[in-house]
């Protein structure tokens, strides 16, 4: 008979960041915990699957009934920022500095990759950049924001490559930009503070 507390250990170990020791004291912890705390777990865990989907613009993570995250719904700045996940995007939001549209790449490409294009959305990515050209007021601009570490400036690179070639006219092109390097190298965005993202959105380059 396998042990709960070990089974649930070695699950939690499988999320990003959580080691061996972590996760043992993660089921401890909730061992430990009245039946109704686990209950509400379960339940959580479940509704996360059955009421949490991308949505069809943008691929972020979002609860709403409508196809479209409310952002997306929104009228915003003819501008695009493409983050490798939904805590970055997150925490961009948060900061206030930014008021165009997103786009959740959903990772990003480690050097010397050889299937760079399995790794990220980018067929989706593109089809986010058409739609919001043929909108009342196009692109003006795209901005990568990324950690500042080597697979972040790999994936900037890439895709500055693959927007060249879906711009082939430059006059017809979004200025393309980078967050400044407020944000320290090797230091991921959702752990940056307000004050630090806001400079970087300011003096994006």
């Amino acid at each position: 008979m396998s042990d709960p507390r070990t089974e649930l250990a070695e699950l939690l170990r499988q999320l990003p960041g959580v080691g061996a020791r972590q996760a043992a004291r993660f089921a401890a912890y909730i061992r430990f915990k009245d039946k109704y705390y686990a209950q509400k777990i379960s339940q959580a865990l479940l509704s996360l699957h059955d009421g949490v989907h991308l949505c069809e613009a943008c691929c972020c993570m979002h609860a709403d009934r409508d196809p479209l995250c409310k952002i997306c719904r929104t009228e915003r700045e003819p501008r695009l920022m493409i983050v490798a996940n939904d805590v970055d995007k997150d925490a961009l939001e948060r900061s206030g500095a930014y008021r165009g549209y997103y786009f959740v790449l959903g990772g990003t490409i480690p050097i010397l990759d050889r299937d760079p294009h399995s790794r990220i959305r980018l067929a989706a990515l593109r089809t986010r950049i058409q739609k919001l050209n043929r909108s009342q007021t196009p692109l003006d601009e795209v901005t990568f924001g990324f950690a500042a570490n080597p697979e972040g400036d790999n994936t900037e690179s890439f895709l500055r490559t693959e927007l060249e070639t879906w711009y082939p006219d430059a006059a017809t092109r979004p200025r393309m930009t980078r967050l400044a390097r407020g944000i320290s190298t090797g230091t991921e965005i959702e752990y940056a503070d307000p004050d630090t993202l806001e400079a970087a959105l300011k003096r994006r380059q």
